[in-house]
């Protein structure tokens, strides 16, 4: 797969990484892909069957096998159990959309005019949601605990 040599790099990657995380498809992958390298010195469009295979593989890897490399759960039944808050050490973090209601208030005082906007969580869960951002969701919070370990053991 020589056609791949200097296109496959941490920059041109992490995006299918995060955005298939957020079930972007396929199709969707391979074009971000395409437009991320086709600047590149290496690309060349006589390879686009060549791109189109890697990304294919590369989706379906990230789909059903990184999960379960990274977690001893395979990813449905760890998305399940984790999927209202994620427990850790010493915080519990909600994973879940809920409606979000907007009230405005409006004051005039003479010739002026202030408007205060105040944001109201509702109690009913966005469902679609949740379901479309939790696999990402509980990626970042993991990244952010790791982030917190590490800062607490060098107190900064």
């Amino acid at each position: 797969m020589t056609e791949l040599v200097g296109l496959i790099t941490r920059s041109n990657l992490k995006g299918l990484i995060m955005t298939s995380n957020y079930n972007a498809g396929y199709k969707t992958c391979l074009q971000n892909f395409l437009e991320k390298i086709s600047d590149s010195p290496f690309y060349n469009e006589a390879n686009s069957g060549v791109y189109r295979d890697f990304i294919k593989k590369f989706h379906k890897f990230l789909d059903e096998k990184l999960f379960n490399i990274i977690y001893t759960k395979d990813k449905q039944s760890f998305l399940y159990s984790e999927r209202s808050h994620l427990t850790m050490d010493d915080a519990n973090l909600s994973l879940l959309y809920y409606h979000v209601h907007k009230g405005e208030q409006v004051i005039k005082i003479q010739n002026q005019r202030w408007v205060f906007i105040k944001y109201l969580v509702g109690n009913n869960v966005v469902g679609w949601k949740t379901d479309i951002a939790l696999n990402a969701n509980i990626i970042q919070a993991y990244d952010a605990e790791l982030a917190r370990r590490i800062c607490k053991n060098v107190n900064v």
